[in-house]
């Protein structure tokens, strides 16, 4: 082809160079006697059949796009919590059913492989640290590399172990080179089954075969069973020197069945797909060629050829694909490849390009993308649950999915991500085919407390209510109150039990001066899966000026052997000068009874007492003690206690000094408790308790 533009046709092109001895040989044409792949297994259902999309970002974090989840459900917005990964792939290393990640990151002296898994459901993994937008996620396995590593894949490397095998390649260091001119090396993990365990846990891992040293730099790792065997094959590509590999991993180690190389014509990408429909995986390949001869491959294994494969697709494209994935588009069993090219800059010729190697039809899918070639990754996946694979294309800033490549191309939904990414590295899995394991929710309301408060007062009590909102996780939740320096003015009762859960919180201004005072209540649970715990409840305090006693609680003992003793008590009052009260005392049978109710002072002016004389007798209902103050502030309330006055037989006695006041918020109360108490002792001081 010529002129820059991918053909629209979807025949194999050939051409002279095709047999130059830098080809693979021999080149038979496509084989008619491979027998159809039936895919009627190859769709599960699923609770959540979407698949979601992960990138790396431009500092080598993983990071999670889903495009489709379930009403009232959360979305996957997992990002990994550290960065600088290099390369990763999705698995289920675990069998679980939903997929896991696996990422290889780190440089020379901090390799490092890690097994994530974005959603569970094990209760007994939930740590509150890794919670996503609640969705609980983990760390299923870390290990240290020898170098710094390159790429890595999984795939089902040794059938007679549940689940996929990892292999991945890393950059050797010197210390670490058996042979000095090897420069990378390629190793093989396998799960580890626990005792009596019939499936792996993904958190235990062992060399699965031996390595592989070479010398030369693996930037292309692809995964596939290749002749139907069970097990898959490994296939390299060194883009730098333009060498291919195929290799199967055999009882006594790994073995070389295919190589190729051509400095001239080097091979750039590999993907391993049914791109043909066989009962055969085939490599498809991307290389490089200016002068002619095919560009793009695919291969299939043919024991009977002295080359071990023969190809079963050729076309030449100029330029060349850089990158080949592949996909199922039409969920026919069959596989499509998917080719993106750099043209030079600002011409408009096609960047991104379908080849189907099936019988069936679809629509042609060419697109330009833009001119600046920054689109430079790609995959397919299950985005919208639809049963067919949908194409996505990454650049720096942005994200696409072609959602109906089987029969509108040109339908696209984007998405611009909250970190430029690495342009370079994309892939798509359903990480929450399961669902997610929903959590109990604590929440305590009010969510603030703001109060105003004369000086001197005690409030009524308000209501905090601690509750698990989570109607999917219904569970009680055991928690804690705590008061954030533990002020004297604020009383929060009960500090623990389950929920739902009522808390009184009361303000105590008694001993305050007017002014504006703060703190939290925090309600903290030990349970560990428990989402937005702790909860904090802010607290203000505004206190006003009004009417303080010095104490809330007068005692007066006197000599049990002389009812004649006397005993006169000085209780100040605190407050606003020239603020008026009234007073009184009251018996204590009777103070339960006679508790006073907010009144606004328009209803209850009867109560108040006007100024007069310098120093008021207040009215009592007891004979053993008397008060007497002026009724304005500032003043001092003089209280005399006289045993003399109790009845026969009776040693001690109890009342109450209730003030009255009024200011803008209406009726004040202020209550002091009053005691009378005979004693041996020779100790008879009055007290003024707080």
């Amino acid at each position: 082809m010529t002129g820059g533009f991918l053909s629209s046709l979807y025949a194999s092109t050939r051409s002279p160079v095709l047999a130059s001895d830098e080809d693979p040989l021999p080149f038979p044409t496509i084989s008619q006697g491979i027998p159809a792949h039936d895919s009627a297994a190859r769709q599960a259902t699923a609770s959540n059949s979407d698949d979601e999309i992960i990138y790396l970002d431009a500092n080598g974090y993983l990071r999670v796009w889903d495009p489709v989840f379930v009403a009232n459900e959360s979305d996957v917005q997992w990002v990994s919590p550290v960065g600088g990964w290099r390369d990763f792939t999705v698995a289920d290393v675990n069998l679980d059913g939903d997929m896991e990640l696996i990422a290889v990151g780190g440089e020379a002296d901090s390799g490092r492989l890690a097994i994530y898994d974005p959603v569970i459901l094990d209760r007994s993994l939930v740590d509150p640290d890794r919670i996503t937008n609640e969705i609980p996620w983990t760390v299923l396995y870390e290990t240290p590399l020898l170098g710094r590593p390159i790429v890595v894949e999984a795939d089902d490397l040794n059938p007679a172990i549940p689940g996929d095998e990892i292999a991945f390649v890393f950059a050797l260091n010197d210390e670490d080179k058996i042979d000095p001119d090897d420069k990378s090396r390629i190793s093989f993990l396998q799960a580890v089954l626990a005792e009596g365990a019939e499936t792996p846990t993904g958190m235990a891992w062992e060399s699965a075969a031996a390595d592989i040293d070479f010398g030369n730099t693996w930037e292309r790792l692809a995964l596939g069973d290749l002749d139907a065997d069970g097990q898959a094959e490994v296939v390299l590509v060194d883009d730098g020197v333009g060498l291919l590999r195929i290799y199967q991993l055999a009882a006594d180690g790994p073995v070389k069945i295919y190589e190729n190389e051509s400095g001239a014509r080097p091979w750039l990408d590999a993907t391993v797909a049914r791109f043909i429909p066989s009962t055969l995986e085939q490599v498809a390949l991307a290389r490089s060629s200016n002068v002619g001869g095919s560009t793009l491959w695919v291969l299939y294994y043919n024991p009977g050829d002295e080359n071990g494969f023969s190809d079963s697709y050729a076309e030449f494209l100029l330029p060349p694909p850089r990158v080949v994935f592949h996909g199922d588009i039409n969920n026919n069993g069959d596989d499509e490849l998917f080719l993106l090219r750099r043209v030079p800059s600002g011409l408009p010729n096609v960047r991104l390009a379908m080849r189907n190697g099936g019988d069936d039809t679809l629509p042609i899918f060419e697109h330009v993308l833009d001119s600046d070639n920054g689109y430079q990754a790609g995959a397919t996946g299950d985005t919208d649950g639809d049963g067919r694979a949908e194409v996505v294309i990454m650049r720096n800033n942005r994200i696409r999915i072609y959602t109906a490549p089987e029969s509108a191309p040109t339908a696209v939904e984007e998405f611009v991500p909250p970190a430029v990414t690495n342009q370079l590295t994309i892939h798509t899995g359903n990480l929450d085919r399961n669902g997610y394991l929903q959590l109990p929710t604590l929440v305590a309301t009010p969510v603030e407390f703001t109060k105003g408060i004369a000086a001197g007062a005690l409030s009524d009590s308000s209501t905090m209510r601690i509750t698990n909102s989570n109607s999917q996780a219904p569970d009680a939740i055991s928690v804690e109150v705590t008061v954030a320096g533990e002020p004297d003015w604020l009383i929060v009762e009960p500090r623990s039990g389950s929920t739902p859960l009522l808390v009184d919180v009361r303000y105590d201004a008694r001993f305050l001066a007017p002014g504006t005072y703060a703190t939290q209540i925090i309600v903290t649970t030990a349970e560990r899966a428990v989402l937005d715990a702790p909860q904090v409840v802010d607290v203000d305090l505004q206190v006003n000026p009004g009417l303080a006693p010095a104490g809330y609680a007068v005692a007066a003992p006197y000599n049990c052997a002389d009812r004649t003793d006397t005993r006169t008590i000085a209780l100040p009052l605190n407050g606003p000068t020239n603020l008026t009260f009234s007073a009184s005392i009251i018996a204590a049978a009777a103070a339960d009874s006679s508790q006073p109710t907010a009144a606004h002072a328009s209803t209850s002016a009867a109560q108040s007492v006007a100024p007069a004389a310098p120093r008021i007798i207040w009215p009592s209902d007891v004979a053993w003690v008397t008060a007497s103050s002026p009724n304005v502030l500032p003043a001092t309330i003089q209280l005399t206690f006289d045993p003399a006055q109790l009845a026969p037989g009776v040693d001690t006695a109890e009342a109450l000094l209730r003030l009255i006041y009024f200011d803008t918020d209406g009726r004040q109360v202020r209550d002091i408790d009053l005691s009378l108490y005979c004693t041996d002792t020779r100790l008879f001081l009055p007290l003024v308790n707080r």
